[in-house]
């Protein structure tokens, strides 16, 4: 039996968050905290000089290590998007903001980040930081370019401050010299990225960013989004802050090219050869500090980052076996084993690969859909516990339509009774309930599969199999990736296989947006009561609301749901500091590297 394909999943699983995102707006009121980190920017094909300068910006963090930290080697890391190449540097310009981050995040820093260092598991370990493209607000705080900020007033004002003696290291290819950031640079850089033409519609609800001062930014709404932090602080372009020299530049390629980047982080990129690697240097003028034992050390500990280009999986693994690559946080399940008979050495640890596969149920057009008895019929008939067993082993069940890692989530067993059944395999009861709805023959539905994901057609098979005992006749229809989105999009499809990203809240519940592709009206109590998260101005009344409505969907059965695929986070022993988080924000790794060190006598002594 196929494994999901979770190499080609997560780049998809993206798209279809951008695409829901345009559509939210809402009311909060919160005051949140931040301590800062930096990423940097600087690239030689060859070799290019820069000229920077040291500042001397005190933050202390606390780690812990089981020996002496010590400075120098380098890290290999396979990222989030590294199968394929950067689309430019400019996260504004790209057609692929959201891979432009991976490549841009050693050596530009986020607005906001989560706080590992207080919330994670080098600290009180209330979170564990390996939800993809997102972190609760409750756990944000150190690493950004924001010390702080709050919201306040009607209409919704946030106010950012913002950290004194960061540095931009300057790049003597554009003729900049080393300067400080300041909220004018913040402001600037905002601004250009809520005006990204792939955004277009989703900062309507912003009215105005200014720098009032050298260190304050105000942004003016006209309502208040509940993804507020996700849009512009730490997960989508704007909150990736630009230096606009860089920006601005005209030199060869202009703002996309590498060698124009500039830096304000732990590295400065030094190098971009495509189909080989981006490889980012020690940035001697990062102000952060992290506390280890008691303590202080300048962060990064280590000279040099490689990030490889490694668009063939099975290359991407045989590198990591052969200790080519020392950390790749998302490496496919299905190489647990082998991994662990031809690389005992490497450490394992599984995490949610934050998509999953649901069918969806065609609830508006379909004559039979139309029928919540029909729809929870389907749910009593399929046997969740083979599929998932057989076609994603280890996944996260009940997972939909909020992982476990969100403070909205409800466990399977605080589900209604009424709920829980739905999901206990039960044939004859599934085709009696049918029978009772009027259809004691049962009827034809067509199941679309986009041939883009193995697995698609194993579960189609399934299905088939176990939905002919209820006398639902099932026919598979396998198209390509670009005739399941038309049809997805115009609602042409009886019932359709698709990946349900489950990582941000408000995201995943927007699918009850009333929007093209979407199977809900505004007229409907979960539509309604969905609006209603939209405006919640009480941060716990808004977890209340999202778990109500996470419950509501679930029962409706417009979705059939099926386990969270895990994926492999697998390093090195020798890559100290490191406590198995994989994402601090958005795709976003440097805050963890940055507090990595490199024992590298016991890389020596294993024989890399």
């Amino acid at each position: 039996m196929k494994r999901k394909n979770i190499w080609l999943g997560l780049s998809l699983l993206l798209v279809a968050s951008m695409v829901t995102a345009t559509f939210l707006a809402s009311c909060t009121k919160t005051t949140q905290q931040a301590t800062v980190t930096q990423t940097a920017t600087q690239t030689n094909t060859q070799t290019t000089t820069q000229t920077t300068t040291t500042t001397k910006t005190s933050s202390t963090t606390t780690t812990t290590a089981s020996n002496e930290p010590q400075y120098g080697g380098s890290l290999n890391v396979m990222t989030f998007w590294g199968n394929v190449e950067p689309p430019g540097f400019d996260v504004s310009l790209a057609p692929a903001v959201y891979k432009v981050t991976a490549w841009n995040g050693p050596f530009l820093d986020w607005l906001m980040v989560g706080d590992v260092d207080k919330y994670g598991p080098r600290g009180n370990n209330q979170f564990a930081f390996q939800t993809a493209q997102y972190v609760p607000s409750t756990y944000l705080g150190g690493g950004g370019v924001a010390t702080s900020w709050e919201i306040t007033g009607n209409p919704v004002t946030i106010t950012f401050h913002i950290r004194k003696g960061i540095m931009w290291a300057g790049n003597s290819v554009i003729g900049m010299q080393p300067r400080e950031l300041t909220a004018d640079d913040v402001a600037w850089s905002l601004n250009r990225g809520m005006a990204a033409p792939i955004l277009k519609g989703v900062y309507n609800f912003v009215d105005s960013v200014t720098a009032t001062d050298k260190y304050t930014v105000v942004i003016k709404c006209n309502t208040f989004n509940a993804n507020w932090a996700y849009y512009i602080g730490y997960g989508y372009v704007p909150g990736m802050i630009n230096c606009p020299e860089a920006g601005n530049s005209t030199v060869g390629a202009g703002s996309e090219d590498w060698k124009n980047q500039v830096s304000d982080g732990p590295f400065i990129l030094t190098s971009y050869v495509a189909g080989a690697a981006c490889t980012y240097e020690r940035n001697p003028n990062y102000w952060g500090t992290t506390t280890i034992n008691g303590k202080s050390y300048q962060l990064p500990f280590i000279d040099k980052l490689v990030y490889p280009i490694i668009p063939d999986p099975t290359t991407a693994v045989a590198s990591l076996r052969t200790g080519k690559l020392d950390w790749w946080p998302y490496t496919p399940n299905t190489n647990a084993a082998s991994l662990k008979q031809t690389a005992p050495n490497l450490i394992q640890t599984q995490v949610p690969g934050g998509g999953i596969t649901c069918v969806m149920v065609n609830r508006l057009d379909n004559q039979y859909l139309k029928s919540l008895a029909v729809r929870q019929a389907l749910l009593i008939a399929t046997d969740f516990k083979s599929i998932n067993h057989l076609v994603y082993p280890g996944g996260a069940e009940f997972s939909y339509p909020l992982p476990p890692s969100d403070p909205a989530y409800t466990p399977f067993d605080q589900l209604p009774a009424s709920t829980q059944n739905l999901f206990s395999y039960d044939p004859t009861k599934a085709k009696q309930m049918l029978a009772d709805a009027g259809y004691p023959n049962g009827f034809k539905l067509t199941l679309n599969v986009n041939s883009a994901y193995p697995d698609f057609a194993d579960i189609a098979q399934l299905l088939a199999d176990e939905w002919s005992k209820v006398n639902v006749q099932l026919t598979i229809n396998t198209i390509t990736p670009a005739a399941n989105a038309a049809a997805k999009l115009n609602r042409g499809f009886d019932l359709q296989l698709h990946v349900f990203n489950v990582n941000n809240p408000i995201t995943s519940l927007s699918n009850l947006i009333p929007q093209p592709g979407n199977l809900y009206l505004s007229t409907e109590p979960l539509a309604q009561n969905f609006q209603k998260i939209l405006t919640d101005l009480d941060a716990a009344k808004l977890v209340a609301d999202e778990k109500q409505v996470a419950v509501d969907m679930l029962a409706d059965g417009g979705y059939i749901p099926f386990a969270n695929p895990v994926v492999l986070n697998c390093h090195w022993p020798w890559m100290k500091n490191y406590y198995s988080e994989t994402d601090a924000g958005y795709a976003t790794i440097s805050p963890l590297i940055s507090r990595m060190w490199v024992d590298q006598n016991m890389k020596k002594s294993m024989g890399y």
